[in-house]
């Protein structure tokens, strides 16, 4: 069975028809205003209508109102919902029981500390998600093109999936599913040339690299 791949940020529908022929496991919709890849759902609705059969999206969100969920799963045929914000256990579980849809808790790592609050999460999250923490001048707390230190991750058990994220691309890649053993990969800024904008090529590339790993 090989890895699955999450690409974040697609928001042209060029993107989505490659992301198809890929077949990419799950694709990320960012719906945090902030952030350089936002989207209206009512904008992307028209354009990932005829995809909804092939792609599992899972709609980015950051400390989400109820109102905001709800304008994003009355436009948007969702598998799952990422939190990516400050969301406690009692919000993650919230959100599960209010939403039904898979839930993916993201979970910025920097130390062993890091490590122990992503295992109390658990117990309320479908998946976990390992990302590097921004700077402080950043306008988002993911796709910022930062990578933590993987070797957190060596030895660690987690009774739910985790994506590794946070600054991958097809330069480290490889080194990176080879020091965590990580099953479930997120990209989004390594596949873009230009801040925002995803290069179709890298797309291609970083999916080839990813399919091709072998365990060592």
């Amino acid at each position: 069975m090989h890895k699955k791949i999450k690409i974040c940020g697609l928001t042209k529908k060029r993107e989505f028809d490659l992301a198809v022929s890929l077949s990419i496991d799950f694709v990320g919709i960012v719906f945090h205003k902030p952030s350089i890849r936002y989207i209206k759902p009512v904008k992307i609705r028209k354009i990932i209508n005829e995809f909804h059969n092939e792609l599992k999206f899972i709609a980015v969100v950051v400390d989400p109102s109820d109102a905001d969920l709800e304008n994003i799963i009355n436009n948007i045929p969702l598998f799952g919902i990422q939190l990516h914000g400050n969301e406690t256990l009692e919000r993650v579980r919230q959100v599960k029981k209010k939403t039904n849809l898979s839930i993916i808790k993201a979970i910025p790592i920097d130390n062993t500390r890091d490590i122990l609050l992503a295992k109390e999460y658990e117990d309320a999250a479908d998946m976990l998600l390992f990302d590097s923490k921004p700077g402080i001048n950043s306008k988002s707390p993911g796709g910022n093109a930062k990578t933590f230190d993987w070797n957190l991750l060596i030895g660690q058990y987690w009774e739910k999936p985790w994506f590794l994220s946070g600054g991958l691309d097809i330069n480290n890649i490889n080194n990176a599913l080879s020091i965590t053993k990580a099953e479930y990969c997120d990209v989004s800024s390594g596949v873009e040339v230009l801040k925002g904008k995803k290069d179709l090529q890298l797309m291609k590339t970083f999916t080839e690299k990813v399919r091709e790993f072998k365990n060592g």
